[in-house]
């Protein structure tokens, strides 16, 4: 095994597979579909690509919402893998190094303790 994946359970290197297969499929779609170029720098997109990437982020959230409301579950996970969908692809259309950057989000959020979730209601 390599390092990466010594200290790891299965459950951590299944996750692990999943974000880079989301990742990877994401980044497909953003070059062969939208043809979108990916920066080699992080870059911030530009005010009409902001507004549509809210537009559409929102709209998934309403309609995770609406299932929510209607207790339609698999409505409710379409709505979430699509909203995951679109912010892995901005992230990927703005050149963010995105598993560098959750591994670090990991390590901030492991660092809380519990009841410590600061931004949301306890």
């Amino acid at each position: 095994m390599s390092d990466l994946t010594d200290n790891i359970s299965p459950r951590e290197a299944f996750a692990a597979a999943m974000a880079a297969r989301m990742l990877a499929k994401v980044e497909q779609f953003n070059l062969e579909v939208c043809a979108l170029p990916i920066p080699a720098e992080p870059t911030i997109m530009d005010e009409q690509r902001l507004e549509w990437a809210n537009t559409a982020m929102q709209e998934e959230l309403t309609e995770f919402n609406g299932a929510c409301e209607a207790g339609d579950v698999l409505e409710a996970a379409d709505a979430l893998i699509d909203l995951v969908y679109f912010a892995l692809g901005r992230l990927i259309e703005m050149g963010v190094p995105a598993t560098a950057v959750m591994d670090e989000v990991q390590r901030a959020n492991m660092d809380k303790e519990r009841g410590e979730l600061s931004k949301r209601p306890g």
